[in-house]
């Protein structure tokens, strides 16, 4: 499970501002109990992956640390603007450390919450 500090902002739309990346969220935040300047958003590792092209994924470029070969799937350790983050891909996947790549985001399974109260915003 990746988890990102992050802040909620609200720039013609709500957006969830990790720094490396900006997600749209759909819908209002539910903001009760929740203190304006402390949210994060939440990422589980299978909701990073090498498509983005599917619908509601969020494109991210990334550097690829370390790659794990695990039989049917590679686990990737990632960074981009220096945040590291893992990702499960299928084999098909042709990287290396030290390779350049595009990873989506699934924001569909995309949790924010508030970091202090542990408030869920979405």
């Amino acid at each position: 499970m990746n988890f990102f500090d992050g802040k909620i902002s609200q720039n013609g739309g709500t957006v969830a501002d990790a720094g490396f990346f900006k997600a749209p969220l759909s819908g209002a935040p539910r903001t009760r109990g929740a203190r304006k300047s402390s949210s994060g958003s939440v990422l589980r590792t299978s909701t990073i992956s090498a498509t983005t092209q599917a619908r509601d994924m969020l494109p991210v470029d990334a550097r690829v640390e370390v790659v794990e070969y695990l039989g049917n799937e590679l686990q990737l350790l990632l960074s981009s603007n220096d945040k590291s983050y893992t990702a499960r891909v299928s084999t098909e996947t042709q990287t290396r450390p030290g390779a350049s790549l595009r990873v989506g985001l699934d924001l569909r399974k995309l949790h924010v919450f508030d970091k202090q109260t542990e408030v869920a915003l979405r």
